[in-house]
């Protein structure tokens, strides 16, 4: 632990390394300021917590404090969006697919199945679900219906002892079925 006065004196000489790590969350979609906040919480924690015994640098402690606090603040701000997203309609589940092995692009079923109107066929859409759901194996309706229920792709994987890659594949084939489908019975 630091004492009290030594603790001032590392605080004066290392707060601009706060400055540095939340440089580098700059183009993210979050307020400057918030990212700032999380970042000086995390190095006040760093403070706080160094072991003046140990082999690490306090530079290098404080800095994984500061990264890691910030990383925490935009997960909760995540978390937080997704929560009220959820709330809003199921067409808001999104995909995540690696096309080409390089690029991540999302998918939901707002994209697969746009209406210029904002306004959506929920009958035409669950019967287009329902019609694909029935032609499905038996490890693409587990996949879909973990899904649909709003559970992470990881978690997914994870659950079914599948790659992410591999459950990613069956879920945008079977939303690219849904469309398919959905725009044969309109």
């Amino acid at each position: 632990m630091i004492s009290a006065l030594d603790k001032e004196k590392v605080a004066e000489e290392n707060i601009r390394l706060v400055y540095k790590v939340v440089s580098k969350f700059r183009n993210t979609h979050f307020d400057y300021d918030d990212i700032l906040s999380a970042g000086m919480f995390g190095f006040n924690n760093a403070i706080n917590a160094y072991d003046s015994d140990g082999q690490v640098k306090f530079s290098t402690f404080a800095y994984t404090c500061i990264k890691n606090e910030i990383y925490l603040f935009m997960n909760e701000q995540r978390m937080d969006k997704r929560k009220a997203n959820n709330e809003a309609s199921s067409l808001d589940v999104k995909a995540r697919s690696n096309a080409g092995g390089s690029t991540t692009r999302e998918v939901s079923l707002k994209n697969i199945i746009p209406n210029p109107e904002s306004e959506y066929d929920w009958e035409g859409i669950n019967e287009a679900v329902e019609m694909v759901f029935k032609k499905l194996t038996d490890k693409q309706r587990v996949v879909f219906s973990k899904f649909l229920e709003d559970k992470k792709q990881d978690d997914i994987a994870k659950e079914l002892g599948r790659t992410k890659q591999a459950v990613s594949v069956m879920v945008l084939k079977v939303l690219k079925m849904v469309k398919e489908e959905y725009w044969r019975g309109v």
